[in-house]
């Protein structure tokens, strides 16, 4: 009589969470919760007295996009000097990566601001910035990007900070004709009373608030859109102005039309 055969299975990932199981004496694989690290060579080897063989096969990951498990929310405005802290959290695979920014520029780890993230049990992206001893320039718009190789997600809010009105410098712009542009004012202080948008005249020593025509819309939150650009008309300086009860503050940026 031939022996019955053995079943054995050899896995490269470890199994430290015991979600992976032998079923049917140890003749079917059983993996729960299917996360990035099961990815790979997996290998039957079935043998008996007289042989043994084998058979492998690979474990590939469908690519999901980012999506949030959870997202930051600061309804009130905070006072000088108190410490704040954000986070959101995404999952996706490949897992993604979580980029913070202010205003549309990037917020790094340095001094007052720490940024880092890591990645929970449950292979989920968990990013946060923590500011301390927080000032009215802080103010602004805060957003978390997830990205992967499938797509990018973005979650925005204000955080507003008790004081004067300022802007943080803007950088200029240089645009296609036929275009829209968005330019967002970088606005920090609270309260504020407004926000308004001006265009430096060509010829005279003299600027215009906006809007001057059907293409050209301002927004309370401080954003100007300018739609299907023209040169010659639409090139120039542009001027950003907010009040406060306190104080004035200006900035201006510079857009060039090809």
């Amino acid at each position: 009589m031939i022996p019955s055969p053995s079943t054995s299975a050899t896995i490269i990932q470890s199994d430290k969470d015991l979600r992976i199981r032998f079923l049917d004496q140890d003749r079917v694989l059983q993996i729960r919760n299917v996360g990035r690290e099961d990815k790979g060579m997996f290998q039957c080897i079935v043998s008996n007295e007289f042989e043994s063989v084998q058979a492998s096969g690979e474990l590939t990951m469908i690519n999901d996009p980012p999506s949030f498990v959870s997202v930051f929310n600061i309804p009130e405005p905070l006072r000088p000097g108190k410490s704040l802290s954000m986070k959101c959290s995404a999952i996706g695979t490949p897992l993604p990566q979580i980029i913070w920014t202010l205003d549309g520029q990037t917020l790094v780890d340095y001094g007052r601001i720490r940024v880092g993230d890591y990645v929970s049990a449950d292979n989920i992206v968990n990013s946060f910035v923590n500011i301390t001893s927080l000032r009215t320039e802080d103010g602004g718009i805060y957003s978390c990007t997830a990205s992967n190789d499938v797509h990018s997600i973005s979650h925005s809010s204000r955080i507003d900070v008790y004081g004067p009105a300022s802007i943080r410098p803007m950088k200029n712009f240089t645009v296609v004709a036929g275009h829209n542009l968005q330019i967002h004012c970088p606005a920090a202080g609270y309260p504020l009373e407004s926000i308004e948008w001006y265009k430096k005249s060509s010829t005279i020593n003299d600027i215009n608030r906006l809007p001057q025509n059907h293409r050209q819309k301002t927004f309370p939150n401080g954003t100007l859109i300018i739609e299907r650009i023209e040169r010659g008309l639409d090139d120039g300086e542009y001027r950003c102005m907010v009040t406060s009860e306190s104080n004035v503050a200006s900035a201006d940026t510079f857009i060039r039309v090809l």
